[in-house]
């Protein structure tokens, strides 16, 4: 989430522009050095008719970090100071401190905890505030807010392929929202579903596909044109493809891109033979669908021999769709003498290379 240690001109710092000395405990995650600190701050708490204003734990960094992001981003988090924050701050400035965003990024805490993979953390905070009015939704409302990219929690957490996270969130979250939330785009594009296609995770595919409650939309093409068993093939995750498959089927098995590719002319194109041979499997005899031309004309076979991947090609026409004119016959050819050309005048660049690094030696 960036640099957790921005500058601040809180007086909480000993050193100018460095951060407050909590945020720096909060990361550092030990409890005896917060607490310590915490207590010889609190001596010069000057506004004893509100103090949370003048509460060390309320001071931001210069990033707008505040001691509960500096918390959860750290990578042995403390429960104990967790609980002295919890018990420390009245519910309306913890609440406040929760919705807090940081500067840079947008993030909240419950997006960095949940984020990060804290999930004891987050079970302690979600209890927390179930002390709270109306806490179910605040804390469901928390877990939705997108940092400034537009990435929710769960797209984080989908990205760092974190399956206890993911089921958590299954569980806490209605299943509208969590299935909402599956395939919101941050300002990429970049959906939770389409980071765990693209990412091969496949243990957190198979958990969402086991949710009776949760539809994935895998027949459902992105804003690019491409649907899920098209990424599948290009990314070359075979439980993922099988997974994908099995939802999917024959329809989706023969879904056209927006130039008119099959997943096989995806995977004929890469050259990833045994994503190819899953493929060709899956449609037993229906052999027209291995022939299926794309938008410029072009069989999966011909585009495999195109790029000289031979052995996916003796496995398209072992399958009976290893069939060419030709004039394609002539353009295989073609393409087969231009690689070979090619890699002539790469090898003779290296001993060009080769020779002069030997006579500079000598």
């Amino acid at each position: 989430m960036g640099n957790l240690l921005g500058g601040s001109s809180s007086d909480t710092s000993s050193t100018p522009g460095a951060p407050p000395q909590l945020i720096v405990a909060c990361i550092s995650g030990g409890y005896d050095n917060y607490i310590k600190i915490y207590d010889e701050l609190v001596k010069d708490q000057t506004d004893s008719s509100n103090p949370d204003s003048s509460n060390p734990l309320t001071k931001l960094d210069s990033q707008g970090n505040s001691v509960l992001h500096a918390l959860f981003s750290s990578q042995s988090p403390s429960a104990e100071i967790l609980e002295h924050i919890h018990s420390t701050l009245a519910p309306a400035t913890l609440s406040k401190m929760y919705a807090q965003k940081s500067v840079v990024l947008g993030c909240n805490p419950i997006w960095i905890c949940v984020a990060y993979g804290n999930l004891e953390m987050l079970k302690l905070v979600i209890s927390k505030l179930d002390e709270l009015d109306d806490s179910n939704q605040t804390i469901q409302s928390l877990i939705n807010v997108p940092n400034l990219q537009g990435d929710t929690a769960l797209l984080a957490t989908c990205s760092r392929g974190n399956l206890p996270m993911l089921q958590h969130l299954s569980t806490l979250l209605p299943p509208s929202t969590f299935t909402s939330l599956l395939t919101t785009p941050n300002k990429n594009g970049t959906t939770p579903l389409l980071t765990i296609l693209s990412n091969s995770h496949p243990d957190l595919l198979t958990y969402l596909v086991s949710l009776p409650s949760v539809p994935l939309p895998l027949s459902t093409p992105t804003s690019s044109g491409l649907y899920p068993l098209h990424i599948a093939s290009e990314r070359g995750n075979l439980p993922i493809l099988t997974s994908v498959l099995e939802s999917v089927g024959l329809p989706g098995w023969s879904c056209l891109d927006k130039n008119g590719a099959t997943p096989l002319h995806v995977s004929s194109f890469i050259g990833n033979l045994e994503v190819c041979r899953v493929l060709v499997e899956y449609v037993g005899s229906n052999v027209r669908l291995l022939k299926l031309n794309d938008s410029q004309n072009r069989t999966p076979y011909l585009i495999a021999m195109l790029k000289g991947h031979d052995e996916v090609g003796d496995l398209l026409s072992a399958a009976g769709a290893g069939e060419i004119n030709e004039s394609e016959r002539k353009e295989i050819m073609e393409a087969k003498e231009r690689r070979e050309e090619g890699k002539r005048k790469r090898e003779e660049e290296r001993r060009k290379i080769k020779g002069a690094e030997v006579e500079e030696i000598q």
